[in-house]
């Protein structure tokens, strides 16, 4: 019978999602693709500047984000903008039009 997942590194057959999940992300699996499952030991000055570049990277994000919805609003607001004006222009048009009379009025 076959089984829905076989991994060919560490010639092993899941029959679930579970069984799938824990092989991957064993310790087994890690060392045979070479991987070694320790860490090294930090200092917490190493932890605070870790994590101080982590919140510069955060910020300068949603400064860029900020930055681009507001040109998303910009530009919306320039296309608005154009589109009254094209239907100003329309408008007077339409008036001045009207207003020297039509070909059908002006022959009857």
């Amino acid at each position: 019978q076959e089984t829905p997942w076989y991994c060919e590194v560490c010639d092993v057959s899941a029959t679930n999602d579970m069984m799938w999940l824990d092989h991957v992300n064993g310790i087994k699996h890690n060392k045979m693709l070479g991987y070694s499952m320790r860490h090294k030991e930090e200092s917490p000055l190493e932890v605070i500047t870790g994590l101080s570049d982590v919140i510069h990277k955060m910020r300068r994000r949603r400064k860029v984000r900020a930055r681009l919805a507001i040109q998303k609003e910009e530009q919306a607001l320039a296309g608005k903008k154009e589109e009254q004006s094209l239907a100003g222009k329309k408008r007077a048009r339409e008036a001045t039009t009207e207003a020297r009379g039509s070909p059908s009025t002006l022959h009857k």
